[in-house]
Parts: C-alpha cells; structure tokens; sequence
C-alpha cells in the first residue's frame, strides 16, 4: 500500500519560514530602494525688537487723577493700544518710537501715575537724541502704579549722560521687569519705596562703575531680582557688515560673506524680510529661484539677544535659462555582452552631460553619445542630465538595460545567494528527516 506523504504543523511553520525568507533575500538581492531627502524650510519672519515696525511718537503722560495726557480709558482709543485693563484683558502698548528729547514732567518718555490697572508695554524702543543730561531722565517711570509688566522694550541713546535710568518706580508694586534691553545709563532700574515687584532676565549696560545696574532703596523689600546681566562691555552681538558687493548675477546662486562678529553665536539670513537659514560661519550660499532683484540682510545673534540687521545686500538675479532634460534614443533591452553604445538627443546650451546607472554617476560625456560598460549581469536603469556652468537639468526618462549571459542565465550566484541556498536545502533535510521520508546518507 503506498503511503502518504505528510507534514505536521511544527514542519509546516519550518516551510513557512524559509518561504518568506526567500523572497525577503530576493527583494534585498534584486532591488534598490532609492531615498530622496527633501528639505523644507518654513520660511519665518523678524520677531526681533530691532527690526519692528514703530510707531513714532511724542512722550507722554497716563494718570488716572486726569492730570496727564491720558487716562486709561482715554488711551486705549488710540490704534496702539488694545485691552481693558483688567487682568484676563490688560491694556497692551506696544511698538512705539518715542524720542524723549522734551523736558517733560519728571523727563519719561513714558509716565504712568496711580494706576492700579493691569498692563503691559512692551517692544518699544525708548531714546533721545537731543544733548542735556536732564532732557532724558528715565525711559519708564512710574508712581504709585501697580500691575504692570514691562518686557522687551529697548532703552538706548546717542549720549551717555541722557539717560538717567531706564526704568525708575516709585511706591509701586506688583510689577514685572523682564528681557528689557538698557545701555548707557545711570542707573538702570530704580526702585524706591516699591514693594513685590520682579526683575529678571534684562540686559543693562552701565557707562562707568559710579552707576548701579539696579537701585532698591532700603524702603523697597520682598522684590526678586534674578538672571539679569550687568556690565561695562554691551553683550548683545554688533551690527553685521557685508564684504560681498551689491552685483547682477546670471546663475541661480551667489556665496555672500559678510565681517565676523567676535561675541555672535550664529548667524540669521533674511532675503526681503524673510528668514531664509541660520549659519554658523560668516558666510553662506544663497539659492535663487526666480529672477528679480533681492534684498538680503543679516543678524548677529548670541544668547543675549540679537544685534540689529545689517545693511541690505542688493543682489539682481537674471538667470540664464533652466536646460531641458536629454531624450535618450535607445531603446530598452536585453544584451549578452558587457557594453553598450548609447544616445541621446542634444540639448541646447549645454556644455557636456552627466550619466547616471541605478541613481548614481557614472561619467561625464561631451557628446550626445556614451560606451557603457557593465561589471555583472542584472538589470540596470541609466538617465542622462545635460550640464553647464550655471544649470544641470532634469534626468531624462529612464533607459533600461538587462544584461544576460549568452547561455541566457541574467543570474550570478553569489556567495551571498550561495549562502541564501544552503540555508534553504538543511530546511528541507530536516523536515523531510522528521517525516522520515530519507534515508540517511550524512
């Protein structure tokens, strides 16, 4: 009687597992997984105090009493000021250019007095260009004013004595001073008779030992003044300067190179207001796409803050032409040597072309024909990019070629698939020996 052939299911998940491994050894052995990095950079725009956009302005006075320019209510009818002033919706002034050269009041450029509303001022920029100690006595002051918070503001001058302090409070409390920019002063924050405030994180550059970077008298108790920088030396990085020169090019790129700044971290490229990359050196290459004129600027930064933006680079784009891909002629198919000739058509304005087999370069060729050579058989795809100084085109549609022996056998057994067999035949011994359906011969 004849009997059957069976497997049981240990054998059975045996085959199973040479099964997948064959074709997972075919995939590795016969195919390329060709991987393109694409790079995206959201395109980002200034949010550096430097480089706002201000609203000039007089200096002036918020009391709440009615004795200054405005009162709270008043105020927050003009398009620089938002909020109503309580602490969910606090009255917001914001991106103001004030020039504090009148003798105003007590001399601020901004003055708040017995206010007990919540606000906040913040990016204005704070200054005096008029000669006299006393034109500018103080960039914030405050009296009798609680609730506030004053941020990112810039106080700076064009003479050292102008400024007699940066932020000067007088019995007020509850009050934040934080990332607040203060160069040339007397002293740069003040405090008498003020309670509970917070300083932190702000940047003050005294003009000579004799000043303190921040005043509390012995009335002014239970603040918490922390991570601010004090100094002789401005920490914050120079205005860049360009070396390369306003020109016209006629590619699609320029290396632009600019001084280096000795306290600068890295570096941040606008081209027309527009972050465009970040560089750790003083020089980079800039990639157009289209034609027109640019403006490009640059931004020293460290972990103090950022300088402002260097003169605009003017760079005119008029770029040649993008080349057209090569049309190859030859046909795809299968060969029993080790060479082709193949060809394709010119392509206009191009100084040679580039070959390519499997994604990478093969040779550089001036004419619009090439004698390619293979090592081993298999299946290989060719693209051809026309080339000159300024452009390298697209690939051309691909050329496939298949490289058999002459007896017709497009397989070389490596000792990678000589491995891969093995493997295989000692699965089938050993299912067939737990069948005991071989005789034993080892």
């Amino acid at each position: 009687m004849r009997q059957r052939f069976t497997i049981n299911y240990k054998d059975r998940r045996i085959l199973y597992i040479i099964f997948f491994f064959c074709i997972f050894s075919t995939i590795l052995t016969f195919s390329k997984l060709d991987q393109q990095i694409i790079i995206n950079n959201e395109s980002k725009r200034y949010n550096a105090i430097n480089t706002l956009n201000y609203i000039d302005i007089d200096p002036f006075i918020i009391d709440e009493s009615g004795n200054g320019d405005y009162t709270w209510e008043e105020i927050s009818n003009e398009i620089w000021c938002q909020g109503n002033g309580t602490y969910s919706n606090p009255y917001i002034i914001s991106n103001l250019e004030i020039n504090c050269y009148i003798a105003y009041s007590h001399g601020a450029c901004i003055e708040v007095l017995n206010s007990n509303k919540f606000f906040i001022i913040e990016e204005c920029k704070l200054y005096s260009s008029d000669e006299g100690y006393y034109k500018f006595k103080y960039g914030i002051r405050m009296e009798n004013t609680n609730n506030s918070l004053i941020r990112d503001n810039k106080f700076v001058h064009d003479n050292e004595l102008h400024l007699h302090s940066g932020i000067r409070l007088y019995n007020s409390h509850n009050n934040t001073m934080i990332n607040n920019y203060i160069k040339w002063v007397g002293s740069g924050i003040h405090l008498e008779g003020s309670k509970f405030n917070t300083i932190t994180n702000n940047i003050i550059v005294k003009s000579g030992d004799q000043f303190s970077c921040i005043y509390t008298d012995s009335n002014s108790i239970d603040n918490t003044i922390s991570n601010n920088y004090c100094g002789l030396e401005d920490p914050v990085p120079q205005k860049c300067t360009f070396i390369t020169d306003h020109q016209k090019i006629h590619k699609n790129n320029i290396l632009i190179q600019w001084n280096l700044i000795e306290n600068a971290d890295n570096y941040s490229i606008f081209i027309d207001g527009v972050f465009y990359v970040n560089s750790k050196d003083n020089q980079e290459i800039i990639f157009f796409n289209n034609n027109g004129s640019y403006s490009i600027t640059v931004i020293s930064i460290n972990k103090y803050g950022e300088s402002e933006p260097s003169d605009p680079l003017y760079i005119l784009v008029e770029l040649i032409p993008k080349l057209e891909p090569p049309i190859i002629f030859t046909k795809n198919q299968t060969i029993y040597t080790n060479n082709i000739v193949i060809e394709w058509s010119e392509v206009q304005r191009a100084d040679n072309y580039s070959i390519y087999i499997n994604g990478s370069f093969y040779d550089k060729s001036k004419d619009n024909q090439e004698l390619i050579n293979f090592q081993n058989l298999g299946i290989y795809t060719i693209t051809i990019t026309a080339v000159n100084s300024y452009w390298e085109s697209e690939h051309s549609l691909p050329l496939y070629i298949e490289v058999i022996s002459p007896d017709g056998d497009s397989i070389q057994i490596s000792g990678y698939n000589f491995i891969i067999i093995l493997i295989i035949i000692f699965g089938i011994v050993i299912i067939l020996k737990r069948s005991k359906k071989i005789v034993k011969f080892f």
